[in-house]
């Protein structure tokens, strides 16, 4: 009996209506002030032949800003065609003109770059995911370490970060951030991050920083950054119109580029416990993970807490997590005193901080607070320890 070709095709129409309905609600909650991507996704939106690329994408893989990196891609590396002349990490920006002496439409632009190169277009749909290595995120993990090891200042720390891409955030204590009038860091770093703090987060910067022993992160598709077409794929997911974005990028890619942190090529559920056998068994493991488990099939993130409660027999641990509400599973929903501003923070789709804490192979679980996805702020929640020493990295203006 032959293939139904007519629900084939009922299949195929109902996906690209809901890419449709992806692209304009991407638009609609993000783009409001970056005026070529959001021309971009409207205009993707009303073009299924546009939409269409996309599925050549692997399950869960079929997103929005997967096929507008995969543009981005192609505009880097060719920075002279119409659509690379409204790309402002090209050289160019909105309202361009173009080779025919007209105003450049940035849909029409895109279309006829993919037409020119859809086997690379479609290569990188079907073969690349998103990987987000924002430097930005750096600034939580800065706090989140001090917390994490302040009840054990003498116990070295074995930092394990999951899904760490190129390995940028594995270095968070080698970069420079201004936290308001306050400051962590080297002051020569090259790598200069923000953040504003609320909630608790102001008490995390007296504590001392943690004596990291070793730092490993584990990625099934880790980038290195010394590939030029590696980087340019990092580079490609971070939207073009965020120029401040694109320069700490760029920053940090130099410095891990010097100075690569190891990063094993491994599924972050299977490989896991392997990694941790080969850290020192002295120390204080601290695993940290930021907008990666919502790619990780929620039936396998169960694993992950298994697997750290195994570990934890026999050393301290400490995770802590920072994804999107809802994908890790543990993470405790706010007291009722708190329950307005979780809503607020669902519905600016804010990041959840979760802590989970083993000492003596007891875990206890904690909401720790709210962060903008990219750790332009930090609201901490949970209560920094007494009787620390003030960190010696620790400057006010």
């Amino acid at each position: 009996m032959g293939c139904d070709t007519r629900w084939v095709a009922v299949s195929e129409q109902e996906e690209l209506d809901q890419l449709a309905q992806r692209f304009l609600t991407l638009a609609g909650a993000e783009f409001q002030s970056l005026p070529l991507y959001d021309a971009l996704a409207r205009g993707m939106a009303i073009r299924p032949d546009l939409l269409r690329h996309l599925l050549a994408a692997r399950p869960g893989q079929r997103r929005p800003n997967l096929m507008l990196a995969a543009l981005h891609d192609l505009a880097l590396r060719n920075p002279e065609s119409d659509c690379g002349l409204l790309f402002p990490t090209c050289g160019g920006s909105v309202g361009a003109v173009g080779q025919q002496g007209t105003r450049i439409d940035p849909v029409r632009a895109a279309a006829e770059l993919i037409d020119a190169h859809t086997e690379d277009f479609e290569g990188l749909i079907a073969t690349r995911s998103i990987q987000t290595n924002e430097p930005n995120r750096s600034a939580l993990w800065m706090l989140a370490s001090r917390w994490a090891a302040a009840d054990l200042p003498k116990v070295p720390v074995s930092v394990v970060e999951l899904g760490a891409s190129g390995g940028i955030n594995l270095l968070f204590d080698h970069y420079h951030c201004q936290f308001g009038q306050d400051h962590l860091g080297d002051p020569a770093a090259s790598v200069r991050l923000s953040c504003e703090l609320s909630g608790n987060a102001p008490s995390l910067l007296s504590l001392p920083a943690p004596d990291i022993a070793s730092r490993v992160g584990i990625d099934i598709t880790p980038v290195d950054l010394s590939d030029p077409n590696e980087r340019r794929w990092l580079k490609a997911c971070v939207w073009p119109e965020q120029t401040l974005r694109h320069e700490r990028f760029d920053a940090a890619a130099d410095a891990v580029s010097r100075t690569p942190p190891k990063v094993v090529r491994d599924d972050l559920v299977d490989g896991l416990s392997d990694l941790i056998d080969d850290l020192p068994h002295d120390s204080h493991l601290l695993v940290l993970n930021s907008w990666v488990l919502t790619y990780v099939e929620r039936s396998r993130r169960a694993a992950l807490l298994s697997i750290l409660s195994l570990a934890a027999k026999d050393r301290p641990v400490t995770w802590v997590s920072a994804e999107a509400q809802g994908v890790v599973e543990w993470v405790p929903t706010p007291d009722s005193f708190d329950t307005q501003a979780e809503h607020l923070a669902e519905s600016r789709g804010d990041t959840v901080i979760g802590v989970s804490t083993w000492r003596n192979g007891v875990q206890s679980v904690a909401l720790g607070g709210h962060c903008h996805g990219h750790c332009a702020w930090v609201d901490w929640k949970l209560d920094a320890p007494l009787g620390e020493p003030p960190s010696s990295d620790l400057t006010r203006h």
